[in-house]
């Protein structure tokens, strides 16, 4: 079945259609325009005892999450279509163990309170995401979309989303079905209000969740 126009999925990020044994040539062609992988995919190399690298991973995955919001409250402020984008979501599907989950989502915001995105290393974190990664990637997939001039652009929007994901309870909600946590899915009613979090779960989130918005 050919996919709604509105959907995105393995196609959009993956390249299905490259063949497999491609030799390094053709792969060393591969650019942000005819890549889906090179565009969209950042790979996650941390084994699951190297800390260091799990949180430096993390960090980098939340700067692209609060980037990206950032970028999106710039293109919806500059068409004038304040709800251009009313979801906003991450999800870290890593384990299908609910006992996981908690210690999971701790070291997600251990991660996000050491951020600084309002400090001048913050900034500058997002600032060489910005020329290094998503201007290229921007221009070779979006070149319609409202011009980004330099990223003091985005500096207020940077803000604004950081304080649209901290918004509630904290910037993550756990979804596992786990009866005693379902007060924390109050955040995720994508019916009922803007949804701007971070997913953490397992079997839920991979069976029947409708996770709009996602993003990172």
């Amino acid at each position: 079945l050919d996919p709604p126009d509105d959907y995105m999925g393995g196609r959009d990020f993956h390249d299905l259609d490259r063949d497999s044994d491609d030799d390094e040539g053709d792969a060393a062609a591969l650019t942000f325009g005819n890549s889906n992988e090179k565009a969209f995919v950042r790979s996650l190399v941390a084994a699951p005892d190297d800390s260091a690298g799990r949180d430096k991973e993390m960090l980098a995955a939340l700067d692209a999450y609060v980037l990206s919001g950032a970028l999106k409250l710039f293109r919806a402020s500059t068409l004038g279509i304040p709800k251009l984008f009313r979801h906003h979501t991450m999800l870290v599907h890593e384990s299908v163990k609910t006992a996981e989950h908690e210690a999971l989502a701790a070291d997600i915001r251990r991660v996000w309170n050491s951020a600084g995105y309002d400090l001048p290393a913050g900034l500058k974190r997002l600032n060489d995401l910005w020329t290094d990664d998503f201007r290229p990637v921007s221009e070779a997939r979006a070149p319609e979309a409202p011009t980004v001039v330099n990223f003091h652009a985005l500096r207020d929007h940077i803000g604004h989303a950081v304080d649209k994901i901290q918004q509630g309870v904290n910037p993550v909600v756990i979804v596992n079905g786990v009866a005693e946590k379902d007060y924390l899915q109050a955040d995720i009613n994508f019916q009922a209000g803007d949804v701007w979090k971070i997913l953490v779960g397992g079997a839920k989130l991979s069976r029947g969740f409708t996770v709009e918005g996602l993003t990172i």
